[in-house]
């Protein structure tokens, strides 16, 4: 894994085709930890390309590549104030998504823990890095998710609530929001299989 620095992207564009934001990593995440909305997914924006690529070399399929993803984004997002600066921020991103595919592997995944912002709700799964087009197939994914869909994987994917908390919330069986999870899923990794395979042509 190369280490790039705390510049490494700096100056690409995002994938919400918003002008191109060339803070550095370092910046970008010192901005999210000061309440800036807008840092964590443009630096998601620039490295969820090859953090993707990365998932897939360490994961057996690529469903657990997507959950790991999803779950180290998360992760990342919450543990922002942890980064000990020892490495790049792009290093400290591979390792956190290195480390959610081995414990998926060794089955011991779980809900993530703490809250996260929902304003970045999307970042996990719509975007790679420095293409808009890919960016913008994946945010249409979850545009296009019903609603009731849509909210489960915000409150449990994203912001790591329990499901029995989402259900109480929403007034739903356990077994609802399960169903509804599901779902949302399986179309989400449909769509990031489809822009894999649109990629390598």
């Amino acid at each position: 894994m190369v280490d790039r620095g705390n510049t490494d992207g700096a100056g690409a564009a995002p994938g919400d085709g918003a002008p191109p934001d060339d803070r550095g990593d370092l910046e970008l995440l010192t901005a999210h930890l000061a309440g800036d909305a807008r840092a964590f997914p443009a630096l998601v924006d620039r490295h969820e390309r090859q953090l993707w690529w990365t998932a897939k070399r360490h994961s057996r399929t690529d469903s657990d590549a997507a959950d790991a993803m999803q779950e180290a984004l998360v992760k990342a997002l919450r543990s922002a104030a942890s980064f000990r600066r020892d490495s790049s921020v792009a290093t400290w991103l591979h390792r956190i998504v290195v480390n959610c595919c081995h414990d998926r592997m060794r089955g011991r995944h779980g809900p993530p823990d703490g809250v996260v912002d929902d304003r970045v709700a999307p970042a996990p799964v719509e975007a790679c890095a420095g293409d808009p087009a890919l960016a913008v197939v994946m945010r249409q994914a979850m545009a296009r998710l019903p609603e009731e869909q849509r909210l489960v994987i915000l409150e449990v994917d994203v912001m790591g609530w329990p499901l029995a908390d989402v259900a109480r919330r929403l007034g739903i069986p356990e077994g609802t929001v399960k169903s509804r999870r599901s779902r949302a899923r399986a179309t989400l990794r449909r769509q990031l299989r489809r822009l894999e395979a649109e990629v390598a042509r």
